[in-house]
């Protein structure tokens, strides 16, 4: 089953509601209750076409497949996200986040998205989201583990899946090269902004494996990363909007100092001595 829907659509036409003189034999109320019938339908009208704007904004179309239909999975996932189009909302709710987040201005040009195409595999994934870039980098597959309806609480690892993956979408990649270890830790901090790490970076203080070096983007685990970037957000805001601005470029290991603005031994000195809590 496939369930198709552009989000470019047209706007709609604008309407003007031409007010009758009242007749002598018709009633003052009822040429109230006109008036304000054809107010009302103007005002619907008015609503409908900024949906239609909202939703024509975001300008990429949304496919939802399904590749394990006959499977338990499958077939809850048509009942519950397909036939009433709640995975589509849940695009839609994710990518809005997403973008406000890392673009919040037109200072910080957007990535270029044409199309999503939500897909539940048929086998378990390694971990409960997967994206692949098609051909031309605009066109995406958000693939969906079946193992997320494992989980105690569906909805939320649905959510959290989702949104994972259209971070991945929307965040720049530096051309390909930028250290997986750096986009995963990313995608965790807009994920925990969002509200879906129940304890955000607490419970300890640093130990030697968690303290700083000077390329903490590399080789580290993603919720490790994703701690260096909350501190850096802290100490000085728009840091995340500057980070994804720089990886727009091919990645260069000065990406990360240039969004931070001090040298990579600077940034663990005030890390390291921070006390912070992991």
């Amino acid at each position: 089953m496939e369930d198709r829907q552009s989000l470019s659509l047209p706007l709609l036409p604008g309407t003007s509601a031409a007010v009758t003189p009242t007749s002598p034999n018709q009633s003052p109320s009822l040429s109230n209750h006109a008036v304000a019938v054809r107010l009302l339908l103007v005002a619907f009208i008015g609503i409908t076409s900024l949906w239609a704007n909202h939703e024509a904004s975001k300008g990429f179309d949304i496919t939802i497949l399904n590749n394990a239909k006959g499977s338990p999975a499958g077939q809850r996932f048509d009942l519950f996200y397909v036939s009433n189009d709640e995975a589509t909302r849940l695009v839609l709710n994710a990518s809005n986040f997403v973008e406000n987040l890392i673009y919040p201005s037109q200072t910080f040009p957007k990535k270029k998205v044409k199309s999503v195409h939500l897909t539940l595999s048929l086998r378990d994934l390694p971990s409960n989201v997967a994206v692949e870039h098609l051909d031309g980098g605009v066109d995406f597959v958000v693939y969906l583990s079946p193992s997320i309806f494992n989980d105690r609480n569906v909805n939320h690892a649905m959510s959290a899946a989702i949104l994972r993956g259209m971070s991945r979408v929307w965040l720049w990649n530096g051309e390909g090269y930028a250290p997986p270890s750096l986009l995963a830790g990313m995608v965790e901090h807009i994920t925990a902004s969002a509200g879906f790490v129940e304890k955000k970076y607490s419970g300890g203080v640093v130990t030697t494996l968690m303290a700083c070096d000077p390329m903490w983007w590399k080789d580290k685990d993603p919720t490790e990363v994703a701690i260096f970037l909350e501190y850096q957000e802290r100490q000085q805001k728009g840091f995340i909007q500057r980070l994804n601005q720089g990886l727009k470029s091919r990645w260069q290991d000065r990406t990360v100092e240039d969004a931070v603005g001090v040298p990579g031994e600077r940034q663990c000195d005030s890390f390291n001595s921070s006390g912070i809590k992991v």
